[in-house]
């Protein structure tokens, strides 16, 4: 599905929580803006989809300076750590390089 996105970003970070427990956040998000028109509002919204581990930012690295960029994405479904169903990009389809 064509998608218009705005920004990438690399989360990862861990620590403790206020209740002592160790965490780790680890993720590409990617930013994506949308069309919408409901009953309550109509414009744009802006809708963040994890992609997989903070490595996958290093093969977005071609889109730097580029953005906002439409790119073909492939969503999908996951769990996440609660067992909760969460869509998430399962590939991006990047722009061919085209050399002189």
């Amino acid at each position: 599905m064509k998608m218009l996105v705005e920004s990438i970003n690399r989360v990862k970070r861990s620590g403790k929580s206020k209740n002592g427990n160790d965490y780790t956040i680890d993720v590409t998000e990617v930013v994506v803006k949308v069309p919408y028109d409901n009953a309550d509002g109509f414009g744009s919204k802006f809708i963040t989809y994890p992609y997989g581990k903070s490595d996958n930012f290093e093969k977005l690295q071609t889109l730097r300076g580029k953005l906002p960029i439409e790119l073909d994405i492939e969503l999908g479904s996951e769990l996440n750590q609660y067992s909760q169903p969460v869509t998430v990009v399962n590939d991006i389809k990047l722009p061919t390089v085209k050399t002189a």
